[in-house]
């Protein structure tokens, strides 16, 4: 019998708990392009008045903030404009990325919000096309734990981009 080291074992107890007790999310519900993924049903679902899906596990250590929109205005613009407003820490990378093929930017910072909680910032931005793009920012607070911040990864890796 072959044996498994304890971390795959881990990791896959991890990721069928997640699909066991987890909720088929598309936001925007109604137009494309949009997101489609996996929530867990312990996580809060809230749309906000910016047009955008924010997402946090039960005691809010993580979370992650969605949004497909339109614009034609170059990445790099648009995320300097939303960390502006967001008070976002002065960028610490920038890498390349891709989600469900599109490409664009991950922009890593930090930010300490209204209450005083520290937390860090990865927002990969992407254009779906001429006229629209989609982001998607992981917030980890400092006090996040592994497993908390594996499982947001685990959502975060899990979105697809629907065009048609």
């Amino acid at each position: 019998m072959r044996k498994f080291p304890p971390v795959l074992l881990w990791l896959a107890t991890l990721i069928f708990s997640l699909t066991a007790l987890a909720r088929e999310v598309q936001f925007p519900e109604k137009t494309l392009p949009a997101f489609s993924f996996i929530l867990p049903d312990e996580w809060s679902l809230t749309p906000a008045e910016a047009g955008n899906l924010i997402m946090f596990n039960q005691n809010h250590a993580t979370g992650i903030v969605i949004i497909v929109t339109e614009s034609a205005d170059a990445l790099d613009k648009i995320a300097d404009e939303a960390f502006g407003v967001a008070k976002v820490d002065a960028l610490q990378s920038k890498k390349s990325a891709e989600i469900s093929g599109c490409k664009g930017f991950t922009y890593i910072s930090g930010m300490t919000n209204d209450k005083g909680v520290k937390m860090s910032i990865e927002t990969t931005l992407v254009r779906v096309n001429e006229k629209h793009i989609a982001a998607a920012s992981l917030l980890l607070v400092t006090s996040a734990t592994k497993e908390e911040e594996t499982v947001a990864r685990l959502v975060l890796n899990g979105l697809k981009l629907v065009r048609e």
